[in-house]
């Protein structure tokens, strides 16, 4: 959030609260805590956070309502903070049967990452990374890829790391992302984040006309590489279409803008 509209957000939660009751104001002002918790930055989120020493009410009251919260049998607990549905970090918060913090984890990383395997099922994968911040199915295959957005090389570069579940919400593979430098103007457009994955390109080349076209590009689907294009296509419009074509008067032909589609072979 700006911080120029900080002022502004709170003025107009402070004009909401002055016509409620106390029951009313009670709830929105708890509301609003879990909205500021959302939105901290992750040093506030972290700050003076000491193991062995903060209390879990002070972790509750500082940041706040966890997504989802585990007791285990020894009386300790985990806590999950996903930093937002496209934040870069996820933290567990855990706590000993004491009351008091033991550790916080990061847990979008390499590491973890690694320890994903065959078979494992949706809420295994959950307890080890958190809640994904997209996720997509796809019931022809049938197929549902859990996405998390994270800090692949260093603070800047981010990539995407993908887990695949079957039918049977098993995983059977997992794999990486691209954000597609002009994707993200797409992103902007309406056409939603697109997304391809870095494997060696192989060309193929299937004429007969744009309907036959995505015939055979149908036939071709079992290669289980296409979900970023059937992401892609199911997300036009013929406003984008028409922003894709370059009309040129030479020969009479009308192609497909080329910088474009070079992005998304």
């Amino acid at each position: 959030m700006s911080l120029k509209l900080l002022p502004v957000a709170i003025l107009t939660a402070c004009v909401a609260l002055a016509g409620c009751d106390e029951q009313q104001s009670d709830r929105a002002v708890q509301k609003l805590k879990e909205f500021f918790n959302a939105v901290k930055p992750d040093a506030l989120l972290l700050k003076d956070m000491t193991p062995g020493v903060t209390t879990e009410a002070q972790i509750r009251d500082q940041m706040g309502k966890p997504e989802t919260e585990r007791t285990f049998t020894d009386g300790s607990k985990r806590f999950e903070y996903p930093c937002g549905p496209q934040g870069l970090n996820t933290y567990m918060v855990d706590i000993g049967r004491d009351g008091k913090l033991q550790a916080i984890m990061q847990v979008l990383t390499a590491k973890n990452f690694a320890k994903i395997r065959m078979g494992m099922t949706e809420d295994e994968v959950r307890r080890l990374l958190g809640k994904s911040g997209e996720m997509a199915v796809f019931p022809l295959k049938p197929e549902t890829v859990w996405s998390w957005k994270w800090r692949e090389r260093g603070v800047t570069e981010e990539g995407i790391f993908n887990v695949h579940f079957d039918q049977y919400h098993k995983v059977y593979t997992t794999s990486r992302s691209d954000v597609i430098p002009w994707a993200i103007d797409a992103k902007k457009a309406g056409w939603g984040m697109i997304r391809r994955r870095r494997y060696s390109r192989i060309g193929l080349v299937l004429g007969g006309g744009a309907a036959r076209g995505w015939a055979h590009i149908g036939a071709v689907y079992a290669n289980g590489d296409l979900d970023w294009l059937e992401e892609w296509v199911s997300r036009l419009t013929w406003q984008t279409v028409v922003r894709l074509l370059d009309l040129r008067l030479s020969g009479g032909l009308c192609v497909c803008r080329a910088d474009c589609l070079a992005g998304a072979r």
